[in-house]
């Protein structure tokens, strides 16, 4: 997806260029990248697009946008297709339009927890038909070419299918649990480790842990052995103890 996003970037920066080839300075304008970073805020994301600076500390010619997660993604894929009039030429609208809701329906199965037998025998057609529409445009746009597939697409129409097939759901191999090693591993790095071996650090906490899993603490019991201190004679004493401080 971050593709389809950093393509509609580079086709509004196009845009705005060929718009300003005759213009005097003052007089360019940047309304196409402007209209799609507008559009994109409109479905509720904050998203920020900037020119990237040279070494030098010069403009670059490149541009960067706002590394959106997955629920503004979401947000993205559910509103945008429909709100893509005016943001690339209206020849490519209707079939980079079709990408967008194309990739939205593959997603929808992709994270179905139980899909249908119907959804995974046809997503490698769907997969597939999407990609023949992404490379297709690359003929006549910038970003769309072969050299723009990315190992996630092509793990997506020559893998996904196969796991889908094998595991009817991909949810299994859900990559939080290396997200939360990876947060435990530098909440030690940053807290609890002198920084001569961090590495070590890690490993060997990580170890006592699992060697500490099944041996937790057992409370001891407490039995009150005078009840009438505890349920009278201490309430009076912290009432006495109270008047004397007043």
């Amino acid at each position: 997806m971050d593709v389809l996003i950093n393509n509609l970037v580079t086709e509004a920066v196009h845009w705005d260029q060929q718009d300003n080839w005759t213009k005097r300075k003052k007089d360019q304008t940047t309304k196409h990248l402007d209209k799609l970073k507008n559009t994109i805020r409109s479905c509720g994301v904050t998203f920020e697009i900037w020119e990237k600076s040279n070494a030098d500390g010069k403009r670059s010619g490149q541009y960067d946008f706002t590394s959106l997660l997955g629920p503004d993604k979401k947000k993205l894929l559910k509103e945008l297709p429909e709100k893509l009039t005016g943001l690339v030429r209206p020849e490519a609208e209707h079939d980079v339009r079709s990408l967008w809701l194309k990739f939205s329906i593959i997603y929808s199965i992709v994270t179905c927890k139980t899909p249908s037998q119907d959804m995974i025998g046809n997503i490698f057609c769907k997969v597939q038909e999407w990609i023949n529409l992404f490379v297709s445009l690359g003929n006549t746009y910038i970003g769309y070419r072969r050299c723009n597939v990315t190992p996630y697409m092509h793990a997506m129409v020559y893998h996904l299918p196969k796991f889908l097939e094998t595991y009817k759901t991909v949810n299994l191999f859900s990559g939080q649990g290396v997200e939360k090693i990876n947060d435990v591993a530098r909440s030690i790095v940053l807290r609890k480790s002198n920084n001569w071996d961090a590495a070590a650090d890690v490993l060997k906490l990580e170890s006592r842990q699992l060697d500490l899993r099944e041996k937790e603490r057992i409370k001891r019991s407490y039995t009150k052995k005078n009840s009438q201190y505890w349920e009278h004679e201490l309430e009076e004493e912290r009432k006495k103890r109270r008047k004397t401080l007043i």
